[in-house]
C-alpha cells in the first residue's frame, strides 16, 4: 500500500513539474492533436481565423504549413482554449474542430516589494503591535490584580480585636520561671 502511494506521488509530481505552460514574453508553439491537415486556427477571445502557412506580423502569430501555431511574444490574454479546424479525409470532405488548451504563466513583477511584500509587511507589523499590546495589558492586569491583604501582627489587643500571644508581654507563660 505504501509503495503504491509513493508511486502515485512520484507520478503526480512528475506531471506537475513538466506541465506545458507558456511563459509570458517568450515564444510558444501549439500543435493540433489531429492527423488531418489543419485549415485554420481560431484563437480564444478573437473572432478572426488564422490560416495555415501565413504569418500575422501585427499580432506576432504565425501558422506554419504543418498547422503548428507559433506565438512570437506570448501575452496573458493568449491563455484559453483555441480551436484548430482541420479538413477531414472522409468521403464527405468536411471539417472538424479540435480544442487545444493553452496556459500562460505570467511574468513575475519587476518590483515584488511594492506589489506583494509591502502589504504583507504592514499586516505583520500591525499584528505584532496588537500582540505586544495584548501581552503588556495581560502583564499589567496580573501585576495589579486584587489580592487579599496580608494579616498584620499586632502587639496586644487593639480596636480590631487581634491578639498575638507571642508578642504579648503580659502573658502568663512569659512570667513563669524555669
Amino acid at each position: 500500500m505504501g509503495s503504491l502511494m509513493m508511486a502515485f506521488l512520484i507520478l503526480a509530481l512528475f506531471s506537475v513539474a513538466y506541465a506545458d505552460y507558456a511563459m509570458e514574453g517568450e515564444t510558444f508553439s501549439l500543435k493540433c492533436e489531429s492527423a488531418d491537415p489543419v485549415q485554420y486556427w481560431m484563437l480564444h477571445g478573437r473572432g478572426a481565423a488564422y490560416e495555415a502557412g501565413l504569418t500575422y506580423e501585427d499580432i506576432d502569430i504565425s501558422v506554419d504549413s504543418d498547422g503548428v501555431l507559433h506565438f512570437a511574444d506570448v501575452k496573458t490574454e493568449h491563455a484559453g482554449d483555441h480551436l484548430c479546424v482541420t479538413r477531414t479525409s472522409g468521403v464527405a470532405g468536411g471539417t472538424r474542430g479540435v480544442t487545444v488548451a493553452m496556459k500562460v504563466r505570467p511574468r513575475p513583477s519587476e518590483n515584488l516589494w511594492q506589489d506583494m511584500y509591502k502589504a504583507q509587511f504592514v499586516t505583520a507589523l500591525i499584528s505584532a503591535l496588537v500582540c505586544a499590546f495584548v501581552f503588556t495589558a495581560g502583564c499589567l492586569v496580573f501585576r495589579y490584580r486584587y489580592r487579599e491583604p496580608k494579616p498584620v501582627l499586632l502587639n496586644g489587643a487593639d480596636e480590631l480585636g487581634h491578639n498575638n500571644p507571642a508578642l504579648d508581654i503580659d502573658s502568663e507563660s512569659f512570667n513563669t520561671k524555669m
